[in-house]
C-alpha cells in the first residue's frame, strides 16, 4: 500500500514530461528515461517497502476478525494468549501487504482474506525463515478452475516463481464452516510452500499414505479427486500436523 504510493509520483511525472514534449515540441528524453527508471525501481520495490513501512508501524487484528478467528480457526483458539497476540500482529500486518485479485468478483470481503492468509501466518510463526515474504499475490475464483498449468478443474493452485496463490472461494470458505468434511486447500498450498522454501533443506517426516488416509477420512485417489490435480505425500504430512 505505501509502495503504490511512492510510485505514484514517478508515474505521474514521466507522463507529464512526455505529454509537455509531446505539447511544445522539446526534448526531455533523458529526464523522461530517468523518472521511467526510477518508476520500474520503485515497482520492484513496493513490497520491501511496505514491509519495511509495517514493522515500524504495528497493526492490530479488529474485534470483527478476531472474534471470526475465535470462531472458525481453530488452531488459533488452542493457542495460549501471548501466541495469539504474536498471531494476531503478524495476520494484520500480512492481510494489509498482500494484494488481492478478484476473478469475477468485484472485491474480496475481509473473511476471505483471513481464510487465505490465517494457515500461512501459522505455518510461518512455526519456521525460522520468513515463509511469506516472496508470495504476494493472492487470487480468488468463484468456483473451481481451470488454468494453463493445470489443464482440469481444481480448486487450488501455487505459482512459485512468480509469488502467486491461486485459490477457489467455495471450497475455501466450506473448509472452514466444515472442517471435518472439506480438506483447507489454504492451509494445502501453505504446506506446500514451506516444503519449496524454509523446510526444502529440513528433513520433513513422511507419514505412511495410511495414517493420511485414516486421519482425512479419504484416500488418495479422493483427495486427488477433492483437489482436482495430483497432490504431495509430503505436503500432506505437513497438513494434518495443521489440520
Amino acid at each position: 500500500m505505501v509502495g503504490k504510493i511512492i510510485i505514484l509520483p514517478f508515474i505521474l511525472i514521466s507522463i507529464g514530461l512526455i505529454l509537455y514534449d509531446l505539447y511544445t515540441g522539446e526534448s526531455h528524453i533523458i529526464a523522461i528515461l530517468i523518472f521511467i527508471s526510477l518508476t520500474v525501481a520503485a515497482i520492484t520495490m513496493r513490497h520491501w517497502v511496505d514491509e519495511k513501512w509495517y514493522q515500524k508501524n504495528s497493526l492490530e487484528l479488529g474485534q470483527y476478525e478476531t472474534q471470526w478467528l475465535e470462531r472458525f480457526f481453530p488452531q488459533f483458539q488452542k493457542m495460549p494468549d501471548s501466541r495469539k497476540s504474536e498471531f494476531k500482529k503478524a495476520l494484520a500486518t500480512e492481510v494489509f501487504l498482500k494484494e488481492y485479485i478478484p476473478m469475477g468478483l468485484e472485491a474480496i470481503p475481509e473473511e476471505l482474506k483471513l481464510m487465505a492468509l490465517a494457515p500461512a501466518v501459522l505455518l510461518e510463526l512455526d519456521s525460522s525463515k520468513a515463509l511469506l515474504k516472496h508470495y504476494n499475490r493472492i487470487v480468488y475464483y468463484k468456483h473451481p478452475f481451470l488454468t494453463p498449468d493445470i489443464q482440469t478443474i481444481h480448486i487450488s493452485e501455487t505459482h512459485h516463481d512468480d509469488g502467486v496463490v491461486i485459490l477457489c472461494i467455495e471450497l475455501l470458505q466450506a473448509s472452514y464452516i466444515n472442517p471435518s468434511k472439506f480438506m483447507n486447500p489454504a492451509l494445502y498450498e501453505w504446506c506446500e510452500i514451506a516444503l519449496n522454501n524454509d523446510y526444502k533443506k529440513i528433513p520433513v517426516h513422511e507419514v505412511d499414505v495410511h495414517q493420511i488416509e485414516e486421519k482425512l477420512g479419504m484416500s488418495i485417489a479422493e483427495i486427488e479427486n477433492y483437489f482436482g490435480k495430483k497432490v504431495n505425500v509430503k505436503t500432506l504430512s505437513k497438513y494434518i500436523e495443521y489440520c
